[in-house]
């Protein structure tokens, strides 16, 4: 997502956007499988997402839960969110 935001950024800020040609895909995307993958990571052989290289290994609300743990863990708070820190490597969506 954040990477995608970043290329329309840049083709924006560059003028390039107008050179783009847009086509319509072959097929309709199974858009279910694909907001699961963009939240969960690429399926797995067992059918869960295991998270993003990216973030860790983590699911982007995994990502978010721990971003906002080490935050209030450095400001000297009670992490508000111990149970997606304590699950560890388990991350079936």
């Amino acid at each position: 997502m954040v990477d995608a935001l970043s290329d329309i950024l840049h083709l924006l800020e560059s003028g390039r956007l107008s050179e783009q040609v847009y086509t319509s895909p072959a097929s309709v995307p199974d858009y279910t499988k694909l907001t699961y993958e963009q939240l969960a990571g690429a399926v797995g052989d067992d059918g869960y997402g295991h998270g993003w290289p990216q973030l860790g290994g983590r699911t982007v609300t995994d990502a978010v839960a721990h971003i906002k743990n080490v935050l209030s863990e450095q400001s000297g708070e009670r992490p508000p969110f111990p149970a997606a820190a304590r699950r560890g490597g388990d991350l079936r969506c």
